[in-house]
């Protein structure tokens, strides 16, 4: 992968996924259901530390997607495992596994990778598909602010009915509603 990276890259994540390797999946959509889209596989290709200061996703870009923000959970704490989209306010429904952090906490030592896993919580408040592209992370290193698109996990989420799929949603927990 870091042969591919443009040099000015520090994470990777530069390149989109291959057309077939996807993530699909049904959700449903409205204000109650929180979904949660990994920024996976933070590692620093530079031979200097990186604080990240924001992370944004600008793909896609739609009025129906409510993103609620971007936390930050220490791979330390992490046991159960998790996945590309989660259901579910993490840090409240799992708080000791999800102990949440500013997206300012994360910094990332040369050649390392990242001690947190990164996630972008949203909403989608209206029935469609969705296919989630692009983020862009900025951050400092060397005492310069830059700015990096990373592309996220292909992933494509269609809306379905919550009367046709009842228990489609279901929030993690930790395992205590299982």
């Amino acid at each position: 992968m870091s042969s591919s990276r443009p040099s000015h890259a520090v994470f990777g994540g530069t390149r989109g996924a291959d057309p077939g390797d996807f993530i699909s999946g049904i959700v449903l959509a409205g204000p109650r259901y929180i979904y949660d889209i990994m920024i996976p596989d933070l590692h620093n290709y530079t031979s200097r530390s990186v604080r990240l200061t924001s992370v944004r996703m600008i793909s896609p870009h739609r009025p129906a997607i409510q993103v609620l923000g971007v936390t930050a959970y220490p791979w330390s704490h992490i046991t159960h495992g998790t996945a590309f989209v989660d259901e579910g306010d993490l840090g409240k429904g799992c708080p000791g596994q999800f102990a949440p952090h500013p997206v300012t906490d994360v910094v990332v030592r040369p050649h390392s990778d990242a001690g947190f896993v990164l996630y972008i919580a949203l909403i989608l408040r209206e029935p469609g598909r969705y296919n989630f592209g692009r983020a862009v992370i900025t951050y400092v290193t060397g005492g310069q602010h830059h700015s990096q698109v990373y592309h996220l996990p292909n992933i494509h989420l269609r809306t379905v009915s919550r009367r046709r799929y009842p228990h489609l949603y279901q929030p993690d927990t930790c395992g205590k509603n299982s």
